[in-house]
């Protein structure tokens, strides 16, 4: 007699709307959308970020860690990102990207992470990128802030079940 293994269900889909964003994904795209904001009204993003952060529960190196990595896409994205308005109520590819790396860089899916940096960034890029990333969705794990694994629409999903880790813009 076989064995019979229950399939896990594929992830769902990146939502379009961000009312069906987890918390976790609602707080990050958030704070990029503060940091963007920000800097195209040529303010200092980093204490709105940690502001917001901190109101989440998440620790101080939270907002450096984000401000780190946009650094880096400011400086070598591939061309203007689509970053949303900080009241905007829909999810831009881009964003979706953004949100992709996180979570899986949450996860340990290192190579999924990159996939989705080299979207919008340049290769090395998003080599130098990976680190702010990970520190990030490391915060956000310590702080009980997961990010859901999703399916994108050109397949990018964990190569396999990996474990979970412990603990130039444009607006519209």
């Amino acid at each position: 007699m076989g064995f019979v293994f229950p399939l896990a269900p594929p992830p769902p889909d990146y939502p379009s709307a961000t009312a069906c964003l987890d918390p976790a994904e609602r707080l990050l795209l958030h704070a990029i959308r503060l940091w963007v904001a920000a800097r195209q009204r040529e303010a200092e993003p980093v204490s709105l970020v940690r502001e917001a952060f901190e109101a989440a529960g998440l620790r101080q190196g939270a907002a450096a860690a984000l401000d780190g990595w946009l650094q880096i896409v400011r400086r070598t994205a591939l061309r203007p990102l689509n970053v949303g308005c900080p009241r905007c109520t829909m999810v831009t590819e881009d964003e979706t990207w953004m949100l992709a790396a996180a979570a899986a860089s949450q996860r340990g899916a290192a190579p999924a992470a990159l996939r989705a940096l080299r979207r919008c960034m340049s290769r090395p890029g998003a080599d130098f990128a990976i680190g702010p990333v990970d520190g990030l969705a490391e915060l956000f794990a310590e702080a009980g802030l997961p990010f859901r694994w999703r399916r994108l629409p050109d397949g990018l999903a964990p190569d396999a079940v990996q474990p979970e880790r412990s603990a130039s813009q444009r607006l519209h």
